[in-house]
């Protein structure tokens, strides 16, 4: 393959070029060795210095001879390898190619995976390698401005990345003005690729003489709501961008305080929809359940008529201490908001206490523009989501599962189904009660270790001597280690009453907030490992 058969891709980030990414022209055919080299040639040529992306076969990847040779060569550029990771590749594969990844970074070549919706079920491909870039594929982009479930996977995704410290991310199949501002949305430093910039067949002129395709909609002269609004909390609140909207809102009071000219604009965006979306927008607004998005000073900056009402007058705009003046115990939110804000978690669940009354409140990170604010949702205590209780154990009862679903807390989180090992020849051996008793111990011990405390985790009696955890982290690994610790501990715990009791588990991410597939997974992972326990 000569590098007249490929294709060169310009990022852009904010209309700068940041880097070029170099494929075939051939769909389905990633570049090979002849051609690896005779682009590095084409590179230390070229007199201006960009980040430069290659996507190569996955076979160069384990190939331990081709990287060794990448040390005996000069690169002026910065070079990113890509590659793909099929759905059946075995763990001894992956490791092989960390290995190779970590040989790289110590000659200066970086590694970038091109990550698709085909690996939906591969999740920890971005936690088990030690990647430089992660190029979120077309596939996943398509949608995401029609549907809202595939922008918020793809930012989940995003934010997975970033939290396992990679540094460079790309969406790719970026093709409309609209997609484009809403990875820039998900991602502000992220770069994108598609047909919305224009291609090349060489290198030499995307440096040197990039300029953005007709594709490309000038954003000054967009007059869109969100946009503006958009523009809006991007300057600051600036009063100039503010005057370049006032014309457009001439049935709104742009007097106040920053907070209600906001919440003004804010207003006219969600009036300025259709009637779908106006219709939830009403239906936030009107929610018998406490809403309310903080900044992180702890001023209100949107609330709906729950959380007016329960204080008896809107707290938009007032200063954190009046409101404390009036309610004591809202200085206590206001903890619980920055230990969240300080914290690595993107949510938080607990119960809470205001004017003497119990309440479940749900508490998520909103990023946006480098700033963050925190937005709140509050559920009295005989109105939550997750209230049957199994009466013998005291953990949750099945039945609370479409509860937790319709919650979206635990939507791509992990979720663990346990299966008790031994319990069926202690049931059977010392009568039911024991039994009985057996599972309460059991089920005490699951809560104190996990965060049942707090609410944050969920630990579900699925029946018999089967139970399933929703955990509040999306940590594979951790989880797993976690549940190795409590295993050995019930171990040791029976072992001294003389009963021989230990269980078997089976893991899997709540993707997409598909409960009934989640734990389907899990159940199957699970009987593997019990089958190993059975030939012990």
């Amino acid at each position: 393959m000569t590098t007249s058969k490929l294709t060169f891709t310009p990022q852009i980030n904010d209309k700068k070029l940041t880097g070029v990414y170099i494929s075939s022209l051939n769909e389905g055919n990633n570049i090979d060795v002849t051609s690896f080299n005779s682009i590095l040639d084409e590179l230390n040529a070229q007199e201006e210095k960009v980040s430069i992306t290659i996507k190569v076969d996955l076979s160069m990847m384990l190939d331990s001879d081709f990287i060794s040779s990448l040390s005996k060569k000069n690169y002026s550029n910065p070079i990113y390898l890509e590659f793909e990771i099929p759905n059946n590749i075995n763990k001894i594969l992956l490791e092989q190619i960390d290995v190779n990844i970590k040989r790289m970074k110590d000659i200066g070549i970086f590694s970038s995976l091109h990550y698709s919706e085909y690996n939906r079920l591969q999740i920890e491909l971005i936690s088990s390698l030690s990647l430089d870039q992660i190029n979120f594929a077309s596939n996943l982009i398509d949608e995401i401005d029609q549907k809202y479930f595939k922008y918020k996977y793809l930012k989940y995704l995003n934010d997975i990345a970033i939290s396992f410290g990679i540094k460079k991310i790309t969406f790719n199949g970026v093709n409309t003005q609209k997609l484009r501002e809403l990875t820039l949305l998900i991602n502000e430093n992220s770069s994108v690729q598609g047909s919305i910039y224009k291609n090349s067949n060489s290198l030499h002129s995307i440096i040197d003489n990039y300029t953005p395709s007709s594709k490309e909609i000038d954003s000054n002269n967009n007059n869109d709501s969100e946009w503006l609004i958009y523009n809006y909390i991007k300057s600051n609140h600036q009063s100039k961008v503010l005057n370049n909207i006032i014309p457009l809102l001439p049935a709104y009071n742009i007097n106040g305080n920053e907070q209600k000219i906001l919440k003004n604009l804010m207003t006219y965006h969600h009036a300025d929809k259709t009637e779908i979306q106006f219709f939830i927008f009403n239906v936030l607004k009107n929610s018998e359940r406490i809403f309310a998005l903080r900044n992180s000073d702890g001023v209100v900056l949107f609330e709906n008529k729950s959380h007016e009402n329960f204080f008896g007058r809107s707290l938009i705009g007032v200063p954190v201490k009046d409101v404390i003046s009036i309610v004591p115990d809202y200085s206590l939110c206001i903890d619980d908001d920055k230990h969240l804000l300080n914290s690595a978690e993107m949510f938080s669940v607990k119960k809470e206490i205001v004017n003497n009354q119990l309440y479940f409140t749900i508490r998520q990170k909103v990023l946006l523009e480098n700033k963050v604010y925190i937005s709140v949702t509050v559920y009295e205590e005989n109105k939550g989501l997750f209230i049957g209780k199994d009466n013998l154990t005291g953990c949750r009862s099945r039945d609370c599962i479409k509860g937790i679903e319709k919650s979206f807390f635990y939507e791509n989180k992990v979720l663990a189904f346990i299966d008790l090992n031994g319990f069926k020849k202690i049931n059977d051996g010392y009568g039911h009660d024991i039994g009985d008793s057996v599972l309460v111990e059991f089920s005490e011990i699951m809560q104190s270790h996990i965060r049942s405390d707090t609410q944050e985790d969920i630990i579900v009696r699925y029946g018999g001597d089967e139970f399933i955890i929703f955990f509040n982290t999306n940590d594979l690994e951790q989880i797993n280690i976690k549940l190795k610790q409590i295993n050995q501990y019930v171990k040791n715990h029976f072992d001294k009453k003389g009963f021989r009791l230990s269980f078997s588990y089976g893991l899997s991410i709540n993707l997409k907030n598909n409960v009934d597939n989640a734990i389907k997974i899990a159940d199957q992972s699970m009987y593997i490992e019990k089958r190993l326990f059975k030939e012990d």
